[in-house]
Parts: structure tokens; sequence; C-alpha cells
């Protein structure tokens, strides 16, 4: 495989739609399945049976409404996100990307993965209770984590000091690729939740809309994480996938 010098934006765009939108199906379906159970616990169906929206939520339902953001970004997301990377990689590699290994792959590398998003999570957090700048620059720099967690089989903290490490000179570039997908998706949400004619609706929606960004993200995610290790390394596909071998 070529070896890129640096980590080109119009490539990584590219590549990364033309990969997400050859499986797009595959893709979007391991995503649905797995924060499935996002959309049940946010009472997006009706869950709870009142239809009156003035009155009070039982003790029950606030307490999984207070949990169910935490359950999906530090669970079903990262859980979702890790498969589709998997397929992703796969596909990069040349072979079929098939559902059963990917899933099984993110399940193997269940605990590593969660504790990779609590660490991403709370340095996040931190920075951000500094001010909002901190925030975004521990963002970019531990974006790659979850990559390095399931391709190197790394711990936690070593897969966010790897995203740091990988991430480094280029993290103006990282920061752009992923504010894209970011703001389209946030636009969406908005206007369409604005338009939409009951709760439900709008939850189901932005669930669909929650899919489409964790699914094509974590095709995003591995080709940067990939194009960096490039860049930085000269590491080539073939090197990168012996890991599954």
């Amino acid at each position: 495989m070529t070896v890129r010098a640096d980590l080109r934006f119009g490539d990584v765009l590219r590549r990364s739609f033309s990969l997400f939108g050859h499986s797009a199906l595959p893709f979007i379906g391991i995503t649905a399945l797995l924060t499935a159970p996002d959309l049940f616990l946010s009472g997006s169906l009706g869950w709870n049976g009142s239809s009156s929206p003035a009155a009070d939520p039982p003790v029950s339902r606030s307490w999984v409404e207070a949990i169910t953001p935490w359950f999906s970004n530090l669970l079903l997301e990262p859980l979702a996100q890790s498969a589709v990377l998997f397929m992703a990689f796969e596909t990069m590699e040349g072979r079929r990307g098939a559902l059963r290994p990917a899933v099984g792959r993110a399940f193997a590398r269940l605990l590593p993965i969660v504790g990779t998003a609590i660490c991403y999570y709370l340095f996040v957090i931190a920075g951000a209770v500094l001010l909002v700048v901190p925030g975004i620059v521990i963002a970019v720099r531990a974006s790659v984590a979850i990559p390095a967690c399931m391709i190197e089989d790394l711990g936690p903290v070593a897969a966010i000091r790897r995203s740091d490490a990988l991430t480094r000179g280029h993290r103006w570039q990282v920061f752009g690729l992923y504010l894209i997908p970011f703001v389209v998706t946030a636009i969406a949400a908005a206007v369409i939740g604005a338009l939409s004619a009951t709760s439900a609706l709008a939850n189901l929606i932005e669930f669909v809309l929650n899919v489409l960004a964790t699914s094509y993200g974590a095709v995003l995610g591995i080709v940067i994480y990939h194009d960096l290790r490039v860049a930085g390394e000269g590491v080539g596909t073939d090197r990168i996938a012996a890991v599954f071998d």
C-alpha cells in the first residue's frame, strides 16, 4: 500500500464516504441492532403508558431516563462503533466484512472498549470543566482511542495515550474531519426535531440520525486511524491487519 506523508483531509473524506457507501446496510444494521435498547429505554415508544405531557413521570422512569444517556454513550455506542470499525477495516484489507466476526470481536473486547470510553469521557469532561476549548482539545487527542483499543489490543489508558501520540502533528485535520459530520448531524436533528409533530416521532428520528452518525463516525475513525499510522509510522494496511491473523 502507498505510504502517505501526511493526513490528507479531502482524501480521508472521500475514502470514508466510499467505504461507508460500499457497506452502508451492514454498518447501519449492526449499529441499529446494538443501540436498539436506547430507543426503548428513552421512552421513544411510549413504554411508560402516559399520554399527558404535563403528568409527572414515575420515579422508575425518571431513574431510567437519567442513566440512559450514560448507558448509551459508555456501552452501546462504543460497542456498535467497534463492530463497525472492525467490518470497515476488513473491507479496507480487501476481505469480506461479516456481521458475526465483527460483533464477536466487539464483545470479546467489551471491557477494554467500555473502559476506554469511560476514560475518554472523564478526560473530556475534566477538560470542559476548565473551559470548553480544553475539552475539545482532549477530545481530538483521544479521538482514535477506540480504534487503537480494538486494532492493537490495548487497555483503556494505553489506548488514550496511543491516540494522543498518533494525532500529534495532525490535530487540526482530525478536528476538522470530525467536525463536519457533527455539524451536519446537529443541524439535521434540530430541523427535523422542530418539524416533528410528536416527541415520540422526534425521538425515533433522533435515534435514526444517531445510528447514521455512529456508523459513519466509526468508518471515518478507522480511516483516520489507518492514515495516522501510515503518516507517522509508514505502516501499511497489511501490517496493521496482522493483529487479526
